[in-house]
């Protein structure tokens, strides 16, 4: 029996909103890929604003908790005086969704580049590197993925480990005679190639989460499919938007760095 002593642990009824909540939350990115994007806090965006880098990319030293957007309330302590509550949690909206249109056309390019490609593992590599660059995505935000491209295929691989009929085991044949059949992929190659669909399919993530103009948390996308799983809560009544803190603004256009405003009641 192990005798190692598990700190902080708590007990969810799963019958109760917030159970049902999380229940909702595991079950959506269950085996799946996902972008968390997070907004910089007042104070490090005013702190970084004179960079020429974006510190706030993905893999960025700057891009860590501490200098996130946390979740931040406005109360009256009794005395009729505003103060500011902030609690150690960062605000984020997550982006999971990729049409099913979206999937099928991925994993077709993904295919014709094996077959196109006599599945010669460098030339595999350099095309699907490549189209990364494409113009239909001209957002600075998607050059993270290239970038990063080698350490994200290691983690994708780890990541593919799903049997046939999984989330993400794209690898399918169609009869005897498709020309991916004859390629004959033993295991790590099918590995690997689920791998670059995923790869792709996480870089449409990024794409979306990091357009210009901002896609809202609370928005929709095209087919009518809530743009976030936050949003998508919302709509299926696992979660509300707290909006008390809307009745309180702060006038931080003038507030110097490291001055603190407790912001007022709006009429």
């Amino acid at each position: 029996m192990p005798t190692t002593i598990i700190e902080n642990i708590s007990w969810i009824d799963a019958s109760s909103p917030g159970g049902k909540a999380l229940a909702y939350v595991l079950e959506s990115l269950r085996d799946k890929l996902f972008i968390l994007r997070v907004s910089p806090s007042i104070e490090f965006s005013n702190q970084v604003i004179s960079l020429n880098e974006n510190p706030f990319d993905a893999a960025a030293k700057a891009n860590e908790p501490v200098n996130y957007l946390k979740d931040t309330t406005v109360r009256d302590n009794g005395f009729g005086e505003k103060q500011i509550v902030s609690y150690d949690r960062t605000l984020g909206s997550i982006f999971y969704r990729v049409s099913q249109k979206e999937v099928e056309q991925t994993i077709s390019f993904v295919r014709n580049t094996f077959i196109e490609k006599k599945n010669v593992k460098n030339l595999i590599k350099d095309t699907i590197r490549a189209s990364m660059y494409s113009g239909q995505l001209a957002n600075a935000g998607t050059q993270v993925i290239p970038a990063h491209f080698e350490q994200i295929m290691i983690e994708l691989q780890e990541f593919v480990t799903r049997p046939e009929g999984g989330d993400n085991y794209y690898y399918s044949i169609i009869d005897d005679q498709d020309p991916l059949k004859k390629l004959n992929l033993n295991e790590e190659e099918i590995k690997l190639y689920n791998s670059y669909v995923d790869i792709k399919l996480l870089e449409l993530l990024y794409s979306k989460a990091s357009e210009w103009p901002l896609i809202l948390w609370d928005e929709y996308y095209d087919d009518g499919t809530p743009a976030t799983l936050n949003w998508e809560m919302v709509t299926a009544n696992l979660a509300s938007v707290y909006t008390k803190s809307l009745l309180y603004y702060q006038d931080s256009a003038k507030n110097k760095i490291g001055e603190n405003s407790m912001g007022r009641m709006v009429p």
